[in-house]
């Protein structure tokens, strides 16, 4: 594996720290509220800045040290842009995370000077492995959350920020559902790594048992299409990843 390489996966990883697994809910609002004018926003932009700081002391590359500033200030910069409304969002959203991912790889490219073609098949598997089973947990969930319809009024009530609702409306099942997704997802990649087949039908055979049972209780239409679309949305995107990795 080439510096280029392990130094893109770890600021990859670095970002999805950054981004989702230490996101704070209280930030993500005070940003879109108050924008520039946010302090959190600021907090949000350091932190991504220091976690990329720490990639290029590792690598030895701090002579780069403002690379990690600009990556951080990106996040100041064009975050507070991100819309409000369903379908701008999400588009905003989508957008948000592949500027910071080119500008990530032309920072690793910079560095080493170095084409990053077909590279991924070269890269160390304990990094691949390692960025994968971090992406399914909280960043997979909110991903869902963007490419899944409007929630049903008989779900949940719709709440403002996507994915990142309020405390209330984050109780009881809420948390429940979230926790069992990131479960099958990481139970789902397990499985393809070690090539038990068998164990990802036999978990998604067990799971449409559940929610059959689920949706002949509350029989309501809406609910079980937007329950089945989250589901096999999930499953697609952990087989994806595995079938990445192998």
């Amino acid at each position: 594996m080439t510096p280029f390489e392990e130094l893109l996966i770890m600021l990859v990883f670095a970002h999805l720290v950054g981004d989702f697994i230490f996101q704070r809910t209280e930030w993500v609002i005070q940003r879109q509220e108050k924008r520039w004018a946010s302090p959190e926003l600021y907090l949000h932009g350091l932190f991504h800045a220091v976690l990329y700081e720490l990639v290029f002391w590792y690598h030895s590359v701090l002579e780069f040290w403002y690379l990690g500033i600009i990556l951080g200030l990106v996040h100041i910069l064009i975050d507070p842009l991100k819309k409000q409304s369903y379908k701008a969002q999400t588009l905003w959203f989508i957008g948000d995370q592949l500027v910071h991912l080119a500008l990530i790889t032309a920072a690793s490219w910079y560095i080493f000077s170095a084409s990053a073609d077909m590279f991924w098949h070269s890269i160390h598997l304990d990094w691949k492995i390692a960025t994968a089973y971090l992406f399914l947990t909280k960043p997979a969930s909110i991903f869902i959350s963007y490419l899944l319809p409007a929630r049903p009024s008989t779900l949940e009530k719709e709440t403002n920020i996507k994915g990142l609702g309020s405390e209330k409306a984050q109780k009881g099942i809420t948390n429940a559902g979230e926790f069992i997704g990131i479960l099958e997802r990481l139970l789902t990649l397990t499985f393809i790594l070690q090539s038990a087949w068998i164990g990802i039908g036999f978990l998604i055979t067990a799971k449409s048992v559940f929610r059959f049972s689920d949706i002949q209780q509350s029989k309501q239409r809406e609910e079980t299409e937007y329950i089945m679309i989250g589901t096999l949305l999930s499953f697609s995107i952990a087989i994806l990843c595995g079938i990445l990795l192998i």
